[in-house]
């Protein structure tokens, strides 16, 4: 996102209101904020309000009673949970490769709000993927067919035995990390953006203003 960008967006927002007051700006993150600010300086000349400036996960968070948890506190939650229902004896530095990959996924799970269940589903043989996956395009399914059929069930390598019994209890590390998180009011970012979107299709948040919301560049894109 450029300054030419910024300027021809803040310069039409400027023809349309005449004043930035009626806006909310929100921002893949809040790096342009300061680039913003300076162009509708260079624009009005009078004492003026400053639109509300947002990040998208700043606007989530908005919308929430839930607490952002840090990464390493997720991690550690993430590994006693694993701990107790595999009974391993890996230490929590062995574990922090897989940690952190767990964390990724279930981060990314939750922002394009797809079923956990599903994407977890243990798949014994690449046959059912078509029905158990009947949603996916043939790239996709294809393409998983490709990952499964590299798990030769005669010739695992030690990193492919360490994934598939962890495959096996992913669900309910996702489960049991969702329920601890919310029972001490707390998410990850994914997580928190679903339980906003449940909650405004519930009707149970309300979002309703009489300004008007202004997304301004994209990133990362999801549901």
């Amino acid at each position: 996102m450029n300054d030419t960008f910024l300027k021809k967006v803040i310069n039409d927002l400027y023809i349309r209101n005449n004043n930035f007051d009626d806006f909310i700006l929100i921002l893949p993150n809040k790096r342009p904020a300061l680039f913003i600010q300076q162009e509708i300086s260079s624009i009005i000349k009078k004492p003026s309000f400053s639109p509300e400036i947002f990040s998208i996960a700043e606007l989530f968070k908005s919308f929430s009673h839930l607490n952002i948890e840090d990464d390493l506190r997720i991690m550690i939650r993430i590994y006693s949970i694993y701990k107790q229902i595999s009974n391993t004896k890996e230490s929590f530095d062995q574990f922090y490769f897989w940690g952190k990959m767990i964390a990724s996924d279930f981060d990314d799970i939750d922002k394009y709000l797809v079923s956990a269940k599903d994407i977890f589903e243990t798949i014994k043989n690449i046959n059912e993927i078509e029905s158990i996956f009947n949603y996916l395009s043939s790239s996709q399914v294809d393409a998983i067919k490709h990952f499964w059929e590299g798990f030769d069930p005669e010739k695992k390598s030690k990193h492919q035995k360490i994934f598939l019994e962890l495959w096996q209890v992913l669900y309910k590390i996702y489960e049991n990390l969702k329920n601890d998180l919310l029972t001490s009011n707390c998410a990850y970012e994914g997580l928190l953006q679903k339980c906003v979107i449940s909650d405004l299709k519930s009707k149970s948040t309300d979002i309703s203003t009489n300004k008007i919301y202004v997304f301004i560049g994209f990133n990362a894109l999801n549901k």
